[in-house]
């Protein structure tokens, strides 16, 4: 009897084993009900390998190394590489952070850390759908805090995007490590198929390999690279040690391989590693390429929300997320030089490091630059209070010198001045002011009052233009430009170019402009002045090319009071609104325009058309306006403003300091006699019979100024850069107007 009891026992539990992959087929996730031919197949009838993520934190492109991480540093030199944006709801990401972007496809986050970034708990199985494979649904920790700070935000990151689509569209995929449980999770926070990392290396091979045979998705949490110096190298080791194992498992399975270290894991925002192998809609040979995307436009250059649409794609789930979801586009690989190589001659991998080195080398120098910006035009603005002026042919060299300065942030990464450090910028840009300012002062128009503001004005122009039309290159990494680590924009027009290319192009408008007129040729005058606009506004807002929201409503109006003033037409509020009004149709127009074409080809323009037909208008105009009220009570580009500003207002008055008055320029009376020494005028009124450029140019300067600070959530900072190329250029040219008109007036 004890013996047959035994025998009929050992049948049922081969009983129950047997029907085990038959009832998770049906629902319950197991691992083994996959691998029996779940997976979706290909053209020709075979399952197709599944894709395989493996996703880590904090590990940079100078952690690579042949020696020392030879399966990292293999796959890098067998797939496409880029420098991947971890940027998300905060300057520096975490863990989490990252897979909730790969969840989401857009910006999302976990509470703000106490200390330091929190390490991911590990999901606890649920028993009654575990199996011997070791996989099982869970639930993902802390689910309730990324949806809460998620609600409390405003990107609308739908969380558990990934997930969601992968069982409506019935992919089979496995989460390996609590990071993976994350990019995994279902909108509910539960994840169909998970499996804990294994304790040893080997185990998390064979667990790989074995998914990958039955499944469309494996997911793996490799672990986390943290910032801390005595621990770094045996992190990067383990990530290194847990890589080689799953692909040497992987080894002829034909299954497509995305590396990516999705967060930064530490306080201060790198570039991290990104590597495609084998992804559909990749090169079939990726070695020797780059990644790109439609959000960055930069070769070398991913954003973590340009993740999850590579990943659908290579899922064959391209379109499948609903309209306006996702906020990123597929990578893409560009083809290198021939020889395998870029970037001035160096690797892939050494040219991704030069890129890390740029991003954070700009990141650390930008403040200090500012502080120096705004020092050196307030020390010019009270130079000019104290004296007047005088010498004026210091003032004017100054002037030209200080109002170069902006455009030579862009000519300076014409050459790699972060290989130099920190002196390499400021070298750079000393030696850009030299040039453009040598070319203003020392050519055959110094004599004229507006000759070297035209030059500089001209060059400025000409630089943004020539930089928009041929993808941003200087802007990139320049201290008014955009900067990679922001991940705000990396392509057409910021809002400090934008403020520049504005200004600039109107004074050499009204130059032009005011000049015909007064040669008698009004008409051909308004026509330059229109010219110029239209060419400005198109390269500004025109999708693709500057793809600035921002801009048109501020640069239609300049130019239309400008072209009104030079046509000699009396500009009333009636005229005021309907330029305005015109600027809103343009913008308009641009983003429609924009909106028709493909998803994936939209800049921000289109992608905020679908935001106001998604009903989020009122949330971008919120977030915007609580950025522009930030900068405005935080930065110190204020003070910029409103001494520029005095400066102005007292130069249109009756100055007070030395040098103030004009002889020979005192105001007539109405009977035509000339007043008492109390009715001489400010030097830019007195100037404006002989300069009329400056009269008609800097209300129109103003008048856009104003408009984009109002509509742009870069807040005071349009008008702060604006003015540090106008007024420095206005002195010059009243210190040459001046020394011009009287010369035989001794300096003091």
């Amino acid at each position: 009897m004890p013996r047959l009891l035994a025998l009929l026992a050992a049948l049922g539990a081969l009983l129950a084993l047997g029907a085990a992959p038959a009832a998770a087929g049906t629902g319950t996730g197991t691992l083994t009900a996959n691998v029996t031919g779940k997976a979706t197949m290909s053209d020709d009838g075979a399952p197709r390998p599944a894709v395989v993520v493996l996703g880590t934190a904090g590990l940079r492109w100078a952690d690579l190394d042949p020696d020392a991480t030879p399966a990292l540093w293999g796959l890098a030199e067998r797939g496409a590489v880029g420098s991947l944006v971890t940027r998300s709801v905060r300057t520096a990401s975490c863990a989490a952070d990252g897979w909730l972007a790969l969840s989401a496809g857009n910006r999302a986050g976990d509470a703000v850390p106490d200390a330091g970034c929190r390490t991911l708990a590990e999901p606890e199985l649920d028993t009654a759908t575990t199996t011997m494979a070791g996989a099982g649904e869970v639930a993902v920790p802390r689910w309730d805090v990324y949806v809460a700070e998620r609600d409390a935000g405003s990107f609308g990151a739908q969380l558990g995007l990934l997930g969601d689509l992968l069982d409506e569209h019935d992919r089979n995929a496995l989460a390996i490590g609590p990071g993976a449980a994350i990019a995994l999770a279902r909108s509910d926070g539960t994840v169909a198929r998970y499996e804990a990392a294994p304790g040893e290396t080997g185990e998390l091979g064979d667990a790989a390999g074995r998914a990958a045979s039955g499944l469309d998705l494996v997911v793996v949490d490799l672990g986390v690279v943290g910032e801390e110096a005595t621990v770094r190298a045996d992190q990067v080791a383990d990530v290194e040690a847990r890589a080689a194992t799953i692909l040497a498992a992987l080894e002829g399975s034909g299954s497509p391989v995305l590396l990516a270290s999705l967060a930064d894991a530490g306080p201060d925002p790198r570039l991290q590693v990104l590597v495609t192998h084998g992804i559909p809609g990749l090169a079939e040979d990726p070695s020797g390429q780059v990644l790109r995307t439609g959000a960055t436009r930069q070769p070398g250059y991913v954003l973590t929300t340009d993740v999850l649409p590579t990943l659908l794609e290579a899922l064959d789930l391209d379109g499948a997320a609903p309209a306006g979801a996702l906020i990123g586009s597929p990578a893409t690989g560009v083809a290198t030089a021939g020889d395998g190589t870029a970037h001035q001659g160096t690797g892939r991998v050494a040219a991704m490091v030069d890129l890390d080195r740029h991003a954070t080398a700009i990141r650390a120098l930008t403040p200090g630059f500012f502080a120096l910006l705004i020092a050196i035009n307030i020390a010019l603005y009270a130079a000019v209070w104290l004296r007047g002026l005088r010498p004026e042919r210091v003032f004017r060299a100054v002037g030209v010198a200080i109002g170069a300065l902006p455009v030579a942030t862009f000519l300076a990464n014409l050459v790699p001045w972060w290989r130099a450090g920190g002196a390499g910028l400021y070298l750079a840009v000393a030696g850009a002011v030299a040039l453009v300012a040598g070319v203003a002062l020392l050519g055959p128009w110094r004599r004229a009052p507006l000759g070297s503001l035209t030059v500089v004005a001209g060059v400025t122009a000409a630089t943004i233009v020539l930089d928009v039309l041929t993808g941003s290159r200087l802007q990139l990494g320049s201290p008014m430009g955009v900067h990679p680590l922001v991940a705000g924009r990396f392509y057409g027009l910021n809002n400090s170019a934008f403020a520049l290319l504005m200004v600039s192009a109107l004074l050499v408008a009204a130059v032009a402009g005011t000049g015909l007129a007064a040669r008698g040729r009004r008409a051909w005058g308004v026509a330059v002045v229109a010219a110029v606009g239209v060419v400005v506004t198109v390269v500004d807002g025109m999708p693709g090319l500057g793809s600035d929201f921002g801009g048109p409503p501020a640069l239609v109006p300049a130019f239309a009071v400008l072209a009104l003033a030079v046509a000699g037409v009396r500009i009333g509020w009636r005229r005021l609104v309907m330029v305005l009004g015109l600027g809103v149709a343009v913008v308009s127009a641009f983003a429609v325009v924009d909106w028709l074409r493909p998803e994936a080809s939209r800049t921000h323009l289109g992608r905020f058309v679908q935001t106001v037909l998604d009903g989020g208008l009122l949330d971008v105009i919120w977030r915007k306006l609580g950025q522009n009220l930030s900068i405005l009570t935080s930065s110190w580009l204020v003070l910029l403003v409103a001494a520029g500003v005095g400066l102005v207002v007292w130069l249109v008055g009756r100055p007070r300091g030395p040098g103030g008055d004009v002889p020979g320029v005192e105001e007539s009376g109405a009977d035509g006699e000339v007043p008492g020494p109390e009715r001489v005028r400010g030097l830019l009124r007195a100037a404006r019979r002989d300069v009329p450029a400056l009269r008609v140019a800097l209300p129109d300067a103003v008048t856009g100024l104003a408009i984009g600070f109002a509509v742009n959530d870069s807040g005071i900072v349009i008008p702060a850069i604006g003015m540090s190329l106008a007024v420095p250029l206005v002195l010059s040219t009243l210190a040459t107007w001046r020394d011009v008109r009287a010369p035989a007036e001794p300096s003091e």
